[in-house]
Order: structure tokens, then C-alpha cells, then sequence
């Protein structure tokens, strides 16, 4: 039975694409010397309060997919993912006896940010690799990170659990039943942590350590530190995300500047590095299209839409080729039902940057729109892939039933009334469930 004939839905087909399309939008909204003394490094501490040592590369794959793509997806700059990566490692050879595996990301999030998961994942935004002065400081906030994963910070004061809600009519051999899982588990408490200031002050002294034993010089910690701190108070461009989960004050300075001038007396400023300054060069230069980006992301918050879509136009002219700006103007005129320059403009983000689940989301829902099902299970298996999602699922369950695949729309739905019982979408995938159950 087709969804758009179905007369037991109870919302019209335009509050219905307003509804979905306010989702897609808050989801886009949704940053050399030797030491005389060398510290002793500390083993590193157990990552999970509960579950075995099998299950951390699971729990962690599934946290580390949900923080990159909240983040923007990764940067599709291979030559600068190389180089960052390139520089982490450096920093941790024999640190972990146990063989830790990390992995180094650029994340296309023009929010300064730096962020870290238990599994040894550490990523940096473009927004904050663009105001870095040297490879040095580079080090120092990969260090930094590294320091809050071997110190154990991530799971201190948070409960982790590692059981799986699913529906139990959801059949064990239901195409579906690893998104019903992803979509259970995802601890976003574990991606949302705030550092305590003792926290912070013990990951630097670790990244301290890792700088000095890689070959930098470890006043790049400091002068990191003192970039934050004067940021602190004059940011009005998304940085307090940063800042709220590094808290950053003349105390931590301190500390840093003691415990360098105890291990580490003789020490010279930090300089740059022509590689780190030539990778950088293209970001600094699309320094004007961040501004323009962000200007129009305030607009849009406003509602004032037809503007924030004159202000993406004026950043595309600065960065044409820039899939986030891209991604921004299609959803944006995915907002205004303007369907034609938005499918143009998502599917050239999709194109230049084809692992970021929004862009995918937003294309799906509008192959919907356009009663073009085929692609819309396209876009939409691709996205749930990148980031399972409940507005994802709902889309993919509606598209599967125009395309008569019930038994798949029915445990797609099933799923969605599981996981969101008390929301719109879960009362309203129930509906559909039932009369799916009753043909």
C-alpha cells in the first residue's frame, strides 16, 4: 500500500515535509632538545568499567562513526590526512606495550575542536589546524589527546553500557538488525565529555613527555596553551566548544610551565616547518569562506533563510569546490522546498565528499519528495551506513514500502518505534508498523 495514499497516517503530507526537513537542518547544526629527566610514562588504565576486551573494538568503531560524522565528516584532503597522521604517530611508539592502534584524523568541521575516543582515536577540525603556528603545536594538541586516552579520562564518571536494546520481534536475520544494534549503543555521553581541569593538566603533562621523547620542542604545549587562553574570552565563532571541553586558565599555564622547567630546563620556542605551513596554506586562504559559512549558519538558526542562502553563494565564490559550504546552500534550499538548486547543490557535496551521512540524508529525503525511490533507498542505505540514525531509518522505511518491499519497512519501522518510543517519529513509525502488520 502505498504511504502517500495511506489514510491512517495522522499528519498531512506538508506538515510532514516541514517536520522532516526541520530535522535535517538541526542535524547539520547539530573544533628540539633532550631531556635531562625523563618522566616516567604511566600504563595505561582499563577502558572499560563493564564487558570484556573483545567487545572495545565494536563499542569504540560504532562511537568513533557517530563522532566523525557529528563533526562534519572527514576533510577529503589526502595529502594533509597523511601529514597529521604522520605527525600522531611519531608521538607513540612505545608508549602502549599492550599495542594500542591510533588513528589520526582531519575532520571537515570548520569549529576549532580536537577531540579523542578510548579505541585510540584522535581527531583535529580544519577549524583548529588553521590557527596552529607550527608542526610543534600540532604535536601538541595530538599529544594532548593522546594524553587524555592513556590516562583513562574518557571513562571517568561515565557508565558505559555495552548491552544492546533491540526489539525482540526484530528478526535475528532481519537485513536491519546491525542498525537497530548501532542505533542502541552509541554512548553519546562518552562523545559529549567535558575535562576537568586535574584532567587537563595531567594530559599535558603526558603530551609534555610525548613531544620531548618524539623530537619537538615541549614549550609548543605552552604556547598552544596561551593561544587558547587569550581565544577564550574573544571567540564569537563556535570555539566555546573547544574550550567548554578543554578548560583552559593561568593555573594550567602554570602547571605546564613548572613542570616543563623541572624536566625540560633547557628548551627554545617552538618554530614552524615548511611542510605544516604549505598544507595549511590552502585552509588559511579559505579563512573568508569560514567566516561566510558561519555568518549563514546564524541566519538560518534565525530563520531568516533567503539570506543565509545569499551568504553560502558568497562563500561558494571564495571556495566552489568546499563540500561542507556545498552541503550547507542544498539544505538550505532543502528548507525553503526548493527542490531543483537543492538537489544541484547536494549532489556536488555528495561527489566531493561522498562519506558524509548528512549531505546523504538530505539527498535521500529529497529523492523522496520527488517520488523517485530507487535513488532515495540509495542515498538513504548509504547514509544510515555512514551514521544510523532514526530520521535515516524512518525515510528508508517509507521508501522501501513505495517500492513494496513490506517485509523491509516493517522491521525498519519496528526499529524506529523501539528506539524512539517517546518521540514523534517512533508513535508515528508504530502507526505505520501496525497497519504494515495488518495487510
Amino acid at each position: 500500500m502505498s504511504v502517500r495514499l495511506n489514510c491512517e497516517v495522522c499528519v498531512t503530507r506538508r506538515s510532514f515535509v516541514r517536520f522532516f526537513v526541520s530535522l535535517l537542518c538541526l542535524l547539520l547544526f547539530a573544533a628540539a632538545c633532550s631531556a635531562p629527566i625523563m618522566p616516567r610514562l604511566p600504563q595505561p588504565r582499563d577502558r572499560l568499567s563493564d564487558g570484556s576486551a573483545a567487545e572495545i573494538p565494536e563499542v569504540d568503531q560504532r562511537n568513533y562513526s557517530w563522532l566523525i560524522q557529528q563533526l562534519g565528516g572527514v576533510y577529503p584532503d589526502a595529502e594533509l590526512a597523511t601529514y597529521v597522521d604522520g605527525v600522531g604517530q611519531s608521538l607513540v611508539p612505545g608508549l602502549d606495550p599492550a599495542g594500542m592502534e591510533y588513528r589520526f584524523v582531519v575532520l571537515n568541521d570548520l569549529v576549532p575542536n580536537a577531540v579523542s575516543l578510548p579505541g585510540g582515536f584522535v581527531a583535529i577540525s580544519r577549524g583548529l589546524l588553521v590557527r596552529l603556528k607550527s608542526e610543534a603545536q600540532l604535536a601538541a594538541v595530538l599529544g594532548c589527546e593522546i594524553g587524555h586516552i592513556r590516562a583513562g579520562h574518557h571513562l571517568q564518571g561515565v557508565e558505559r553500557d555495552s548491552g544492546h536494546r533491540v526489539d525482540p520481534e526484530l528478526s535475528v536475520d532481519s537485513e536491519y538488525l546491525e542498525l537497530a544494534i548501532s542505533l542502541s549503543s552509541v554512548e553519546q555521553d562518552l562523545l559529549t565529555k567535558n575535562y576537568s581541569l586535574t584532567q587537563e593538566q595531567e594530559a599535558d603533562r603526558l603530551a609534555v613527555d610525548m613531544l620531548a621523547a618524539s623530537g619537538y620542542l615541549p614549550d609548543a604545549v605552552l604556547e598552544l596553551l596561551e593561544g587558547y587562553l587569550e581565544q577564550q574570552d574573544h571567540t564569537d565563532d563556535g570555539s566555546v566548544r573547544l574550550f567548554r571541553a578543554h578548560p583552559v586558565s593561568p593555573e594550567r599555564l602554570e602547571k605546564v610551565h613548572s613542570y616543563i622547567g623541572k624536566y625540560y630546563p633547557v628548551r627554545v620556542s617552538g618554530g614552524g616547518g615548511k611542510d605544516f605551513l604549505a598544507l595549511v596554506e590552502p585552509l588559511q586562504q579559505s579563512a573568508e569562506s569560514f567566516r561566510l559559512y558561519n555568518q549563514g549558519r546564524q541566519l538560518e538558526r534565525k530563520g531568516q533563510f533567503a539570506q543565509a542562502i545569499a551568504i553560502y553563494h558568497q562563500a561558494l565564490q571564495v571556495a566552489p569546490e568546499d563540500a561542507l559550504i556545498l552541503a550547507g546552500l542544498g539544505l538550505a534550499y532543502l528548507r525553503t522546498e526548493d527542490m531543483v538548486p537543492a538537489r544541484r547543490y547536494l549532489l556536488k557535496a555528495v561527489n566531493l565528499q561522498g562519506d558524509y551521512a548528512k549531505t546523504r540524508l538530505g539527498l535521500g529525503y529529497l529523492y523522496l519528495q520527488k517520488w523517485q525511490y530507487a535513488q532515495a533507498v540509495n542515498q538513504l542505505e548509504a547514509s544510515l551506513r555512514l551514521l544510523p540514525t532514526v530520521e535515516g531509518a524512518f525515510l528508508l522505511a517509507e521508501a522501501q514500502q513505495n517500492i513494496g518491499q513490506k517485509v523491509k519497512a516493517r522491521d525498519l519501522y519496528r526499529i524506529v518505534a523501539s528506539v524512539d518510543q517517546e518521540g514523534k517519529l517512533g508513535r508515528l513509525a508504530e502507526q505505520r508498523q501496525i497497519v504494515l502488520d495488518g495487510e
